[in-house]
C-alpha cells in the first residue's frame, strides 16, 4: 500500500496485491496460444508499478513497447514516433486518457493521417457504455482494471489484425 497526499491536491492510495500463482511460461502459453502481429505500443499510465507490470506483460507478447508515465509525455513522444496502438490508463493527474485520445485524434487529423487505435484502461466502473465519448475521443475500445490480460491480448490482436489486414489472423 502507498499513499501520496498533497496538501489541497488530493490523495492516492495505492494498493498492490499478490498475482496468482501461475508462472510466467503458463501465461505466456495461455496469451500467445494463437499469436496476432507484432505491434509497436505505447503504454501511457502515471503509476510507475502498473506500467511496469503492463509493459512486462505486453513484451512477453511479443509486442514492442513505450512507456509513458503522463499524458502530456506521450503528446511528445507520439508525433516523433509511429505507433500501431495507444493504450493510456484513464485517471491521470493533469490530462486524463479521454483528453489524450482527443489530442491524439487531433493530431492525425491536422497530418490528414489515419488515427492510431485507442484502448482506455480504467479502474472506474460504468466507463464501458460511453460511445458518445468514445467517438468525440478517438477510443476505440475500453478495458476496465484490473486488467485481464487475456482479454487485453484479444483486443490487440483484433486492432494489430485490422492495422496488418491479415485474412488468417487468429482472434
Amino acid at each position: 500500500v502507498t499513499i501520496d497526499s498533497k496538501i489541497g491536491k488530493g490523495t492516492t492510495v495505492t494498493i498492490l496485491l499478490p498475482r496468482e500463482d501461475i508462472p510466467d511460461e503458463e501465461i505466456h502459453n495461455i496469451v500467445l496460444d494463437e499469436p496476432g502481429p507484432e505491434c509497436r505500443i505505447l503504454l501511457v499510465d502515471d503509476n510507475e508499478p502498473i506500467l511496469k507490470m503492463l509493459a512486462r506483460n505486453l513484451e512477453h507478447m511479443g509486442h514492442k513497447v513505450f512507456s509513458c508515465l503522463s499524458g502530456q509525455r506521450a503528446l511528445e513522444v507520439f508525433p516523433t514516433s509511429q505507433f500501431d496502438l495507444v493504450i493510456c490508463d484513464l485517471g491521470m493527474p493533469n490530462m486524463n486518457g479521454w483528453q489524450v485520445a482527443e489530442a491524439l485524434k487531433q493530431i492525425a487529423e491536422k497530418k490528414v493521417q489515419n488515427r492510431t487505435p485507442f484502448i482506455l484502461l480504467t479502474g472506474w466502473g460504468g466507463q464501458t457504455q460511453l460511445d458518445q465519448i468514445m467517438v468525440k475521443s478517438g477510443v476505440d475500445a475500453v478495458i476496465e482494471k484490473p486488467v485481464d490480460i487475456i482479454e487485453l491480448s484479444k483486443v490487440i490482436r483484433r486492432f494489430a489484425c485490422q492495422i496488418s489486414q491479415e485474412s488468417e489472423c487468429p482472434i
